[in-house]
């Protein structure tokens, strides 16, 4: 099935890396799946990518995106300071992982607001988890309940950041939909109004039909 276009796309502006156009499915863009498309591509491709996104979509998407740790902590702040033309909401773990005193000083300076998921992954204690989200002090943290112990554990990470201020949303990782609806059950009951990033991205080609998934904060 073709997409329709969006009112605002001339056929002309979107276009891949290379200079070619985007096939026709893909003309109407949802933000994660472009995300998802490039983000390996890191660095210096979110520039332009930027640039279209902020010519066709500015008035109708939050961005955020995610640097899988793929900045030196030379050159974050550049990086940093040249992406907040764009209104970005936020960027995910900017620098690699165990880099706490970097990490920091990169969210307290940085005019992005920082999400930190990998980072998160083997801090298990209450007070482990109160030290390092105190030190760092980020804006959000990504909660993946899969890779952090389940969903229990996963609640302690939320104690603790609603005890900072800090913002948290979920996102699931390799679930199936059976995996997706229990995360998606237990977002919907902690009330929250920032969108997840929950879905399975289509990583199965033997996936659970399920009749009924209870709506997440994102639908």
């Amino acid at each position: 099935m073709t997409m329709p276009k969006h009112s605002n796309d001339d056929g002309s502006v979107l276009k891949h890396e290379d200079g070619t156009d985007f096939d026709d499915d893909l003309r109407w863009i949802h933000f994660d799946y472009l995300q998802n498309k490039y983000k390996n591509d890191r660095a210096n491709s979110y520039l332009s990518i930027g640039d279209q996104l902020d010519i066709l979509y500015k008035d109708n998407i939050a961005g955020t995106l995610d640097a899988n740790g793929a900045f030196k902590y030379e050159i974050a702040m550049d990086r940093l300071k040249k992406l907040s033309d764009y209104d970005i909401h936020s960027i995910e773990q900017p620098i690699a992982t165990k880099q706490w005193d970097k990490m920091s000083l990169i969210c307290e300076r940085s005019p992005i607001d920082i999400a930190l998921d990998e980072e998160l992954i083997g801090i298990e204690s209450e007070i482990e988890k109160n030290d390092f989200l105190t030190k760092i002090n980020p804006s959000y943290i990504i909660l993946k309940p899969s890779l952090l112990g389940g969903l229990s554990k996963t609640d302690s990470w939320i104690k603790a950041a609603n005890s900072l201020n800090i913002g948290w949303w979920s996102t699931s990782a390799l679930e199936s939909n059976v995996g997706l609806n229990a995360i998606s059950q237990w977002v919907f009951n902690k009330n929250t109004k920032l969108y997840q990033g929950l879905g399975t991205g289509g990583l199965y080609s033997n996936n659970i039909c399920l009749l009924y998934t209870s709506p997440s904060p994102r639908d």
